[in-house]
């Protein structure tokens, strides 16, 4: 195997590759990264699995010498090649076959690496299942999932179903939900399409994507869904395409909350509404005021204000940029946990947040297809 391609290329898709290889593999060869140069004018391709998700690569600017493939470690390859180059730096790999060595060249940068048995490194599928269905060819409804949906999720292991966004198609409606059971977060869009599906999206997979996206700044791609299902819950595997990587990730099993749709109230009469002018300001405000003990929203005139206690500092108060009360009807001062607050109003730009009291769930909705909600706590 022998290839020369642009090094800040190379750098950018092991980024990528790094997300989806085992960082504490049972099997050695699951921490390194497959090299396959399957030939001459088709682009070289880096791939690197954990059997949960798995990611390929391709590196466009590859120019082909010599064919072959070659399993090194991710962690060495990657820093290696660390050093900054000048812009259109050319990267050589060539294999040394009896040596056992992957050699390098970059500009200034001479080096080699052991290689893996690429024989012991897992047959992979091809790109394509038969029978796949498309989720979404909108790359930005994926960014979208992962802003305001993604913070939902649980990081709870022992509930592998809330550590997952549910993406689910009905009669032309495609929803997002994720829930930890103190918050929910929705996201729904109507598509015209009649095809009919529903599984869990690892968490960890739309948080590669998302990363992907900002680092190859794309705008085509898609999502494709290939397994069987029922209105609940499904079992398979899903396929992501974000510029020139793809990545795969197996849905989780199980079946999400089905009663979710039931938790978020329907508000009638004269309900308590914070108009939301300005999500992001108010979730900045909240990071820089407050640490993790509870917030506490209360009116002051038109204004929200916000105050805590920390035991490092006391008492800290502070006005809520963003936030205004909408008309004239008051509410019971209300907790809520600040990470939960900042990462709902995060995902909100324009909307509304109704109280019922302070017991009851708060619902913010955007009018736009985003509904979340978020569990008052105790204040002793």
């Amino acid at each position: 195997m022998h290839f020369d391609v642009d090094h800040a290329e190379l750098v950018r898709a092991l980024k990528v590759a790094a997300g989806t290889c085992s960082r504490r593999p049972t099997l050695p060869v699951l921490g390194g990264v497959k090299i396959e140069a399957a030939g001459w004018g088709r682009p070289v391709t880096i791939t690197t699995t954990d059997l949960e998700l798995t990611s390929t690569t391709r590196l466009d600017s590859s120019l082909v010498v010599d064919t072959g493939a070659v399993v090194v470690p991710l962690r060495e390859l990657a820093a290696t090649l660390k050093g900054r180059q000048p812009k259109g730096t050319l990267a050589r790999l060539e294999l040394d076959q009896e040596a056992g060595l992957l050699r390098m060249h970059a500009g200034g940068l001479h080096a080699a690496l052991h290689v893996n048995a690429l024989e012991d490194y897992p047959t992979l599928r091809g790109e394509v299942s038969e029978g796949e269905v498309r989720v979404t060819s909108d790359l930005g409804l994926l960014g979208t999932w992962a802003r305001r949906v993604l913070p939902a999720t649980s990081g709870d292991e022992a509930r592998p179903v809330l550590t997952a966004v549910q993406v689910k198609r009905d009669q032309g409606t495609l929803t997002a939900t994720a829930t930890d059971s103190y918050r929910l977060h929705t996201y729904q869009t109507e598509q015209l399409d009649d095809s009919a599906f529903c599984f869990l999206l690892p968490a960890r997979a739309l948080t590669l994507v998302k990363q992907a996206i900002a680092l190859y700044k794309a705008t085509e791609g898609g999502a494709w869904w290939h397994g069987t299902g029922t209105d609940t819950h499904g079992t398979g595997e899903v396929r992501v395409q974000v510029g020139p990587s793809m990545f795969w990730a197996r849905a989780i099993e199980g079946e999400f909350p089905s009663t979710w749709e039931r938790l978020i109230p329907t508000m009638t009469g004269d309900v308590p509404t914070i108009d939301v002018t300005d999500g992001a300001a108010a979730a900045a405000a909240i990071v820089a005021s407050f640490g993790r003990e509870p917030i506490i929203l209360e009116a002051s005139g038109a204004t929200i204000a916000a105050s805590c206690k920390r035991q490092d500092i006391g008492k800290v108060e502070a006005e809520l940029p963003g936030l205004k009360l909408a008309g004239y009807t008051p509410f019971t001062p209300t907790s809520f946990k600040p990470l939960y607050l900042r990462e709902l109003l995060a995902a909100v730009d324009h909307g509304t947040m109704q109280l019922r009291d302070s017991l009851k769930p708060a619902l913010v909705t955007d009018g736009n297809g985003f509904r979340g909600l978020i569990m008052p706590v105790r204040i002793p």
